[in-house]
């Protein structure tokens, strides 16, 4: 058995290492101190089981017998897991990919508008070929039957939004043809039309 003689000591000398670590390393112990109640947040607000919404009956019986995971904890990543720090971060990182190189053609409508298309390039000699008015150069491709993948952004996206970045080149290495639609006055496309 423990004495408190015992406890008191060990507590007095956790304190003196917690004091002389101040005393050398004060911005070690204040990083030390703000993780462990990161981590105390993380371990009472993240990691939880999963909440199944679903009326009484067959089919929620069915979810609880054949989803293992429904009795598990999640443990979300720890250095990033709340959905307001992933949307900024990931658009830091891919912000920092470098700017795609393609070959464009543009695309009259119908109501004398037009559209571009960029067609992935990464042997291109420029980040983007854009000649008013009609394609420029060719589209550089080992196989012209390879099936085409079209990548059309967002409402105000483009073919160089981070998200884009991030998907063009694997399109690419996985055989297709890979082509980004940019919409009218958007990526450097001139607005004809009101």
């Amino acid at each position: 058995m423990i004495s408190s003689v015992a406890i008191l000591e060990l507590a007095n000398s956790l304190l003196d290492s917690i004091q002389s670590l101040y005393l050398s390393h004060p911005r070690t112990l204040f990083a030390v101190i703000i993780f462990a109640l990161y981590l105390l947040y993380y371990l009472n607000n993240a990691v939880k089981q999963p909440l199944l919404f679903c009326a009484d009956g067959r089919f929620r019986w069915f979810l609880v017998a054949n989803c293992e995971t429904l009795s598990q904890y999640y443990w979300p990543t720890i250095w990033c897991y709340e959905t307001h720090l992933l949307t900024p971060i990931a658009t830091f990182i891919r912000g920092l990919l470098p700017k795609l190189k393609y070959h464009r053609e543009y695309v009259r409508t119908f109501d004398n508008g037009q559209i571009s298309l960029d067609w992935y390039d990464p042997e291109a000699t420029e980040a983007l070929c854009s000649a008013p008015g009609g394609m420029c150069g060719s589209p550089q491709h080992s196989n012209f039957n390879a099936p085409i993948a079209i990548f059309m952004p967002g409402l105000t996206g483009d073919s160089q939004a981070e998200y884009i970045k991030t998907m063009v080149p694997i399109a690419a290495a996985k055989g297709f043809r890979v082509c980004t639609i940019n919409y009218r006055g958007l990526g450097n496309t001139r607005l004809l039309t009101p």
